[in-house]
């Protein structure tokens, strides 16, 4: 049976979900494009203590400096999403408040961009108190206020704060692009379901360097 019609003139035509999709343009022309940077805060990635550290996490550090340098180069914007959490618990999310996960609190050392990447003064940071880099936060308007249509997107955790952020980029029409190599997670197994997912529901999967021939 076919689908229903949307309208008179365009009828939805679904994409099997079996790899079968045809090879999308990675480059083109008008589409202005940012680089969103996700949780690259010392309590991920080098404070073994944080109850959110990422032990393979380091590792992508390299890809996401040279991510930068190209944005920069190209004249990308850059954009930062941290998570930033006040002392007094009001803003935790449930299980942090059930588990007492405290980390990346507001003006301590574990809230921190790490200094491996350096933010420069016209890049921005947005603060998030959720997985996601678009919820409560003034993403979404930077966004537009910088006619931004597609979002490279990388750093911590593949399968949360990552995997919320690319998924609510794609319910807000933007294009997605994840860079599978710099990303990360705790666990390797949910690092490649995420990445399958990514592939098969959301956009394009890309290492770093076939990224930046892109740009």
């Amino acid at each position: 049976m076919s689908p229903a019609p949307l309208s008179k003139k365009k009828e939805l035509n679904p994409t099997p979900l079996t790899g079968t999709r045809k090879k999308r343009n990675t480059k083109r022309c008008g589409v202005r494009t940012a680089l969103l940077i996700v949780d690259m805060q010392n309590d991920f990635i080098h404070f073994k203590n944080s109850p959110v550290y990422v032990l393979p996490a380091k590792k992508v550090i390299p890809k996401i400096v040279k991510l930068l340098t190209a944005c920069r180069k190209k004249k990308i914007p850059v954009v930062y999403a941290i998570t930033s959490h006040k002392r007094d618990r009001g803003s935790w999310a449930l299980l942090d408040k059930e588990y007492n996960r405290a980390y990346c609190i507001e003006n301590t050392p574990g809230a921190k961009i790490t200094s491996e990447i350096n933010p420069q003064k016209k890049e921005y940071i947005i603060k998030k108190r959720r997985y996601s880099a678009f919820f409560k936060t003034g993403l979404e308007r930077l966004l537009k206020r910088l006619k931004v249509k597609r979002l490279i997107v990388c750093g911590v955790t593949t399968s949360c704060c990552v995997s919320s952020t690319v998924r609510d980029a794609y319910f807000r029409d933007y294009e997605v692009i994840v860079v599978s190599d710099a990303v990360s997670a705790t666990y390797r197994d949910l690092h490649r379901a995420a990445l399958k997912y990514f592939r098969e529901n959301i956009g394009l999967v890309l290492k770093t360097n076939e990224v930046i021939r892109h740009l």
